[in-house]
């Protein structure tokens, strides 16, 4: 059994001024268009594993994760905090056969601060991001396969790996 937690703070302002056109200064400030992003996230998981070894080059590994998230995301003063708590479960497996080894597990990764922000900023007339405080985090789950060798001869060691992701609930920017 191995548990784990950990805490992360970002923070990130973006400060938006306006033209005063009789003056030619860019000092009129825009609330609207500004942010002072504050995310605080505490993460704690617990993984118990079961290992059954058939010989000395055959085993399999079985476990699963559970993992609780509380974050907190502060945008400004004119826009309501956001505050999130998540609870999972994740399966993992590894199938070692001699020097080949397969797994499987899953993930989650939550949308940043700045994809949830519940603001429509306009940076360019060419280019306006809308924020989306409902925003679904993104599943991943990992195939893997990894072979090991290692020469006597030469003593050189040969390590190939590759791996697979599919992610549900992907985040991406698009065009409106």
């Amino acid at each position: 059994v191995s548990l784990s937690s950990g805490y992360n703070r970002n923070e990130g302002d973006l400060v938006t001024y306006q033209q005063d056109l009789s003056t030619g200064l860019f000092d009129i400030f825009l609330q609207d268009q500004s942010n002072d992003l504050v995310r605080k996230e505490w993460d704690e998981s617990a993984h118990p594993e079961l290992q059954y070894k058939f010989n000395d080059n055959y085993s399999l590994k079985i476990g699963i994760t559970a993992q609780l998230q509380q974050i907190g995301n502060h945008f400004n003063t004119f826009t309501n905090d956001l505050n999130q708590h998540f609870g999972y479960l994740f399966p993992s497996l590894q199938l070692d056969l001699n020097k080949l080894h397969f797994s499987y597990g899953e993930n989650v990764r939550q949308p940043s601060i700045n994809d949830l922000q519940p603001l429509t900023i306009a940076y360019s007339p060419l280019f306006t991001f809308i924020g989306n405080p409902g925003l679904k985090p993104t599943y991943m789950h990992t195939f893997g396969v990894k072979d090991f060798n290692f020469s006597n001869a030469s003593q050189m060691y040969i390590f190939l790996t590759g791996s697979l992701v599919r992610e549900i609930h992907s985040i991406v920017l698009g065009r409106s």
